[in-house]
Parts: C-alpha cells; structure tokens; sequence
C-alpha cells in the first residue's frame, strides 16, 4: 500500500510541473507575437514617435503582455486585431491595432491604431512607411 505522504509528494510534484509547463507556454507564446510580428512592433514604434500620445502616457513606454483569452484579440493569415496594454510613467492604456496583408505578402501594414486611455479614444498617426 502505498503511504499518503508519497501521494502528497506526488500530487505537489504534478503540480509543480504543471503549472511550471503552462507558464512557460504562455510566456513562448507571447515571445512569438512579439519577436515575429512585425505589425507588433510597427503599432509599437508608431505609438512612441506620437509626441503628442506618448507624451499623455509618460516615457518610458512599456508594453504589457497580450490577453491570450480577450475576444478583442483576433489573428488570421490576412488579418490582425490586437488589443496590446502599454503602461507609461503616467498613465496606462489599450493600444488597438488592425493590421493586414496579401496572402502572399510577408510584411503586415497598420490599417487602424487607437489608444484607448481611461475610457477614451485617440487616434495614433500612423507612419506613411507602413
């Protein structure tokens, strides 16, 4: 028979390795959106050569890890929409991003950028480079 001490230490090692392999999912994940995805990076460096936005949110700009499970936040092969929380010295907010591309193109282009700070909505210029 087995004791019930083992059986604790079972259960807490499984545990362990649970949570531990669902963080690190989590966090690979993230890593992905934000190291591969040009439309990422681009509604990022939009944000922060708007003087004016950047500004109303204090620098430095952060941007905050992405809610996997908000129905704000859609990918397709043509078509993103993400809702990244960026955090400033002052305030912090909701950048809304739509990017899309042609199937057989590899870079992304902004169609729409929103900050969205305490319940409002500025639009974020978006560069003619895109």
């Amino acid at each position: 028979m087995v004791k019930l001490s083992t059986l604790k230490y079972a259960a807490l090692f499984t545990t362990v390795v649970t949570v531990g392999g669902c963080s690190y999912m989590y966090v690979k994940i993230q890593e992905r959106v934000v190291l591969f995805g040009d439309f990422y990076n681009k509604s990022i460096e939009a944000l922060k050569k708007d003087d004016k936005l950047s500004m109303a949110l204090g620098v430095p700009l952060y941007p905050m890890f992405i809610d996997l499970s908000s129905k704000d936040n859609l990918m397709t092969n043509t078509k993103i929409k993400l809702a990244i929380p960026v955090r400033g010295s002052k305030n912090k907010g909701l950048l809304h991003t739509e990017c899309s591309k042609e199937v057989m193109e590899k870079t992304w282009r902004i169609d729409s950028l929103v900050l969205e700070v305490n319940k409002k909505s500025f639009n974020v210029k978006i560069p003619s480079d895109n």
